[in-house]
C-alpha cells in the first residue's frame, strides 16, 4: 500500500502526522493515481483525511527511478488539489539525495522544476516554498471557503454563509476542476463550482448568460432541470475574481447555488426510462417552446 512519505497537516481536527487514507494504483499509461480507501483499512486509529493536508512529499526510494518518483509526487499533489476546494493551487515536493523537485498544481496545468541541493539560490527558493505551505499567498487561496470540523466546509457567497457542506464529487484537477458540495438539510442542497476558461473580452453579464447558465439551468420550473438560486463568478472580499493561469490558459472560478438536487443519470432503472429522460431534457416535455421541430416523443 503506497502513500506519500511525508505530509503536512493542519485543520480543525488534526493533531499530529498521521497515515493518509489513500492507496495508489498505476494505470496502463504509467501514471499514478491515488485511490481512497475505506477507513477500516487504515493502519492507524487516527487517519488523516486529505482535506486536512497542506502538502505532500515523496522521498526517493530504492528501485524507483527519479522520473517515476516525480510522477508519484505529482499524482499525490494533484489528488490533494481535488480535496482542497479552498485552494486555487497546492504545492508538493519530491526529495532525492542530490536534488529536489518543486511542484505546483492548479486548474490550468502542472508546474514543476528540479533543482540541486548545492545551489544556494535553489535552497532559498525551497525555504520560500516551505513558508507558503502554512501561509500561502492570496492568489493560491479561495477565502470564500473555510474548512470546519468533521471535514465540512463553510461557503461565503454575497455575504451569506452556507455551512455544513461536504464534498460530494470532485472532478479531475486539471481543466474545469468541477467540485460539487452537498448539504441535504439545507434549502440549497447543492453548490457547484468550476474553473471556466472565459474569453478575455467577455463581460461578466455575457459570461453569466452564455458560459455559466447557457440554456440548461433556469430559475423556472422545468422537468429534469434543477433551479438556480444564485450564480456568478467567485470574488474575494476585495472584489477580485478568483482565477488561475494567464493568457489563453486563464480560468476563472464560477459558482452555482442550487435549489434542487437531481437524481444521477446512472440511477435510472431501465434503458427505456433513460431514453425518455434524455428526450424530455432535449425537447419532448418542456413546458416552454425551444424550437419549432415537429418531432415529439410518442409513449
Amino acid at each position: 500500500m503506497c502513500r506519500p512519505d511525508l505530509v503536512a497537516i493542519s485543520g480543525p481536527s488534526s493533531q499530529a502526522l498521521q497515515s493518509l487514507n489513500t492507496s495508489e494504483s498505476q494505470s496502463s499509461d504509467g501514471s499514478y493515481r491515488p485511490q481512497p480507501l475505506d477507513e477500516d483499512e487504515g493502519q492507524s486509529e487516527q487517519i488523516a483525511h486529505w482535506v486536512e493536508v497542506e502538502t505532500v512529499v515523496e522521498i526517493v526510494s530504492n528501485g524507483t527511478p527519479t522520473p517515476d518518483g516525480t510522477k508519484q509526487a505529482i499524482a499525490y499533489t494533484s489528488y490533494l488539489l481535488m480535496q482542497r476546494p479552498d485552494r486555487v493551487a497546492v504545492l508538493g515536493l519530491y526529495i532525492s539525495v542530490h536534488h529536489f523537485s518543486l511542484i505546483l498544481v492548479d486548474a490550468t496545468r502542472v508546474y514543476y522544476t528540479t533543482l540541486h541541493w548545492n545551489d544556494k539560490q535553489a535552497r532559498n527558493l525551497l525555504l520560500r516554498v516551505l513558508c507558503y505551505i502554512n501561509d500561502p499567498p492570496t492568489s493560491m487561496t479561495d477565502s470564500t471557503i473555510t474548512r470546519k470540523e468533521h471535514h465540512t466546509f463553510a461557503i461565503t457567497n454575497n455575504e451569506e454563509v452556507y455551512t455544513d457542506y461536504t464534498i460530494k464529487t470532485s472532478a479531475h484537477p486539471i481543466g474545469r476542476r468541477t467540485v460539487v458540495f452537498q448539504n441535504e438539510g439545507s434549502p440549497f442542497p447543492v453548490i457547484k463550482e468550476q474553473y471556466l476558461r472565459c474569453p478575455p473580452t467577455a463581460t461578466e453579464a455575457e459570461i453569466l448568460e452564455h458560459i455559466i447558465l447557457g440554456w440548461i439551468h433556469q430559475p423556472e420550473e422545468m422537468p429534469g432541470v434543477v433551479r438556480v438560486a444564485w450564480c456568478g463568478l467567485v470574488r474575494r472580499a476585495d472584489k477580485t475574481i478568483i482565477e488561475c493561469g494567464s493568457g489563453d490558459r486563464k480560468r476563472q472560478k464560477a459558482r452555482l447555488v442550487l435549489l434542487d438536487e437531481g437524481v444521477p443519470f446512472t440511477e435510472i432503472k431501465s434503458p427505456y426510462y433513460a431514453l425518455v429522460t434524455a428526450w424530455d431534457t432535449l425537447e419532448g416535455e418542456w413546458p416552454y417552446p425551444i424550437c419549432d421541430s415537429p418531432l415529439t416523443r410518442q409513449n
